[in-house]
């Protein structure tokens, strides 16, 4: 990963700062480019950038901050830590850095050093309430109720007023053993408001400590249901459930779909296997224990497992070579004795099975192993064990994981929000802008191959170079390292002081793609002065002055927030951090979007791109006369029917959103399933 970026580091030098020596980049420029990169998700790009910045002025504070952000994002937890700490040698002032290096080590399940970076930030900013949201969790987590407790109050006292408050004082009440409290707190959440997937969790937890697995299943059921991207542990947890009313298909399905969703799962593949031996799938559930031992060597539970199944199946000389490696490591595994003494006497070795069964014999004379042996004895027959317990002698039970308290697996830093994401449910977003890119991909919540058509692109394609072409797509996903590099080439092979209009748009598409933003407006803007009627050209540099203004008020919205932060509780409530409205400046996207309609009125993805724009605006009738343009020029617009359905949702039409959005699932929006459950 380290070689790999310091590659990367290097050839993104090259392309942003061509001609000038490392000593001279200029850091503010590549600084910027760097938090556009970040802004928009693109991490390994603007670890790039940073990286620059670093080699040549490492005792900024800013760039290591940044890197550590990217980091945490890529989910390098030690990485994140190590430049979060930099950072914080060079400015111990830095707030956001404590809050950052707090989240990488919960993470890294290191909650106390979590919990002192907490206290550390709010101390230089008390109001951060996103900070304080985190301290409350990183206590529940070391059990420090009363402390967690108090925090809580604390942190409604200064303006924090939501759902994730009652969802919390729940835990807390769980955590102290009044389940009567916790029950009638989770039950007033879901009576205000049904959909609150925490709310469902707690339930389902309450369900099983009460071993009513049939309710507990149909808890996690309707959260899963009304999850936007439901983890893998909140399969596993059910198929816990579904074992216990002996739903065993149903169980292993759900392990199945938790592998699919997290393929390292090893407690999903665990369970698996187990369940697939009691429904006679040999075959299979070798595979599992295979894929556990090649991962984990020292998963004994599993090897012996994998050797009581190969034994079954004939294979006794690889079943003895497991076996041995379980009992060097577990000298007292009565069970795993008589099991190889079993197997040697079947190979003629009748001197080893002798010194198996003599060694079990002492065992059992031992009173010590007598005592050990009665309390293990005493294992229930639907019996499961928490990931902790090694016992070997309990290797035939499943594994049952941690309730979870919301959807997702772990927690992560937001780099928009700045914050940790616990609790609370993902808003429902509409599908982004279509932009030129060079790279033939569909939007990332599509399925299916292909690229998407347009007239105007084929024009402009066919004077382009063999090997080089534009295409339309959904600006979402991030760059890749392959991806980077072809840009680079892309670059060479357009030099910069070429003045031919698709040079120029080549690499604006190019630049716009590294993040370098101002300087891919410049060439759309010079592209346009000497190709005045190419309306994608307009497109473009409408959708580029759109990105830029959202990391202007992006970054605006941070530094008011900064400033504005309270630094003693108030008696006033505070909504909870929001994506402003769009605001149109001087450089009017709006406008270029007009031109490229009135240039080519056949051209639906400008119709699409200004419908966002519109809705953005609070414009909805406009919205969505524009997103129907754009399906009556392409009826197969996937997009356009999910973006119109969720602009008739916040009308209110709900007949035409949910006919919308089922014509979007059918066209391979995979999301709007999710949705149409929610709106049911």
């Amino acid at each position: 990963m380290r070689s790999s970026l310091r590659w990367l580091s290097a050839l993104l030098l090259q392309l942003i700062c061509l001609g000038v020596s490392h000593a001279q980049i200029d850091v503010e420029r590549v600084m910027s480019i760097g938090r556009n990169a970040l802004h928009f998700n693109d991490y390994v790009v603007s670890i790039g950038h940073f990286s620059q910045i670093i080699g040549v002025r490492p005792w900024m504070a800013e760039p290591y901050f940044y890197r550590a952000v990217a980091k945490i994002s890529l989910e390098d937890y030690e990485g994140a830590e190590a430049d979060a700490s930099e950072a914080l040698e060079r400015n111990p002032f830095l707030s956001k850095a404590y809050m950052l290096r707090g989240v990488a080590r919960q993470n890294l399940a290191r909650h106390t050093e979590a919990i002192g970076d907490y206290q550390s930030g709010l101390s230089l900013m008390p109001g951060d309430q996103s900070m304080r949201y985190n301290l409350v969790i990183a206590q529940l987590e070391t059990e420090q109720y009363e402390a967690s407790s108090r925090s809580l109050d604390t942190l409604v006292r200064f303006g924090y007023d939501t759902q994730s408050v009652g969802q919390l004082r729940t835990r807390i009440a769980l955590g102290q053993g009044d389940t009567l409290r916790a029950v009638e707190l989770n039950r007033q959440l879901l009576e205000s408001d049904p959909l609150f997937v925490p709310a469902h969790l707690v339930r389902a937890q309450l369900s099983m400590q009460a071993k009513d697995y049939t309710k507990a299943d149909q808890s996690l059921s309707e959260a899963i249901s009304l999850s936007h991207r439901p983890g893998a542990q909140l399969f596993v947890n059910r198929a816990i459930c579904r074992y216990q009313i002996n739903n065993l298909r149903g169980a292993m399905a759900d392990y199945t779909e938790a592998l699919r969703l997290e393929p390292s799962n090893h407690i999903a593949r665990y369970n698996r296997a187990l369940l697939r031996l009691d429904v006679g799938e040999y075959r299979p559930a070798l595979e599992d224990w295979d894929e556990i031992v090649g991962s984990e060597p020292a998963n004994y539970m599993a090897r012996y497992n994998r050797a009581l199944l190969l034994s079954h199946l004939g294979r006794t000389r690889e079943a003895l070579k497991d076996l041995d490696e379980v009992l060097a490591s577990h000298p007292n595994f009565e069970a795993g004795f008589l099991q190889r003494a079993h197997l040697r006497q079947q190979i003629g070795d009748e001197r080893g099975a002798q010194r198996d069964r003599l060694h079990v014999y002492d065992l059992r004379e031992n009173k010590a192993y007598q005592k050990a042996s009665a309390r293990g004895a005493k294992s229930q027959a639907k019996a499961t064990r928490g990931a902790e317990d090694q016992a070997i002698e309990k290797y035939n039970q499943l594994i049952e994981g941690k309730i979870l308290h919301n959807t997702e697996d772990k927690p992560s830093y937001s780099s928009r929000s700045r914050g940790l994401v616990q609790n609370r449910q993902a808003a429902v977003e509409p599908v982004g802008y279509f932009d030129l890119s060079l790279f033939d991909l569909r939007s990332e919540s599509q399925i299916g191959g292909g690229s998407y058509y347009s007239r105007q692109l084929d024009e402009i394609n066919y004077a382009l170079p063999r090997g080089v072409s534009l295409y339309l797509r959904e600006r979402k996903r991030a760059l890749e390292e392959g991806e980077v590099d072809s840009l680079s080439r892309i670059l060479a092979l357009f030099p910069e002081e070429g003045e031919a209009p698709n040079t120029l748009a080549i690499r604006a598409v190019a630049l716009s793609l590294l993040q370098d933003l101002d300087e891919a407006h410049r060439l759309y803007s010079r592209a346009i002065e000497l190709s005045p009627r190419q309306s994608l050209l307009y497109m473009g540099r409408a959708i580029t002055e759109l990105r830029r203004q959202e990391v202007r008020q992006s970054r605006l919205q941070e530094e008011t927030s900064a400033k504005a932060s309270p630094t003693s509780p108030s008696r006033g409530q505070t909504s909870e951090p929001h994506r402003g409205r769009l605001v149109i400046s001087a450089d009017n996207p709006l406008a270029d979007l007009n031109r490229a309609i009135e240039l080519s009125p056949d051209l639906a993805y400008a119709y699409y791109n200004r419908a966002i724009v519109l809705a953005a605006m609070n414009e909805s009738s406009r919205a969505i006369a524009d997103y129907s343009r754009a399906l009556e020029l392409n009826p197969q617009f996937g997009e356009a029917y999910y973006n119109r359905g969720l602009l008739y949702l916040s009308v209110g039409n709900t007949r035409s959103a949910i006919e919308d959005i089922s014509r979007a699932g059918e066209l391979g929006l995979y999301e709007a399933y999710s949705i149409l459950k929610r709106i049911r």
